[in-house]
């Protein structure tokens, strides 16, 4: 009887086994962030700040984001500096500046960069899906 469990065992561990190894390249392929990555494009500044969202710009400043977080970083700057690479934003508050931006290649999802500001420095930034 110990035998009969022993190779059930094995048989369910390489069972699943195979479902995951399938299944994370699937995931990979299909993954909404995929298309992120083949169509990411150079950050611009002038291009950036003079965006209009229009139905062939929709996508524009998401598909920079990356480059631009990647080339830029944010959490050195101060306020000033951000606005002189960014523009102003979109909308702002006291602590917080927010740019849109536009489709994100998820369907119906759009996005924002939201950046904390504290004592005229930037102190975290976060990309919101919504």
């Amino acid at each position: 009887m110990n035998k009969r469990f022993i190779k059930r065992g094995i048989i369910t561990t390489i069972i699943l086994l195979s479902i995951g190894i399938i299944s994370l390249p699937v995931y990979f392929i299909f993954s909404p962030e995929i298309s992120n990555f083949f169509n990411r494009t150079d950050f611009d500044r002038k291009t950036w700040i003079n965006w209009e969202e229009t139905e062939t710009t929709a996508c524009l400043r998401w598909d920079m984001t990356h480059d631009l977080l990647k080339k830029y970083d944010l959490l050195t700057m101060s306020e000033s500096e951000l606005v002189e690479l960014l523009g102003d934003p979109d909308s702002k508050n006291k602590t917080t500046y927010r740019y849109y931006l536009g489709m994100s290649r998820h369907g119906i999802d759009t996005g924002s960069l939201i950046i904390t500001i504290k004592d005229e420095k930037v102190i975290e930034y976060d990309i919101w899906h919504g």
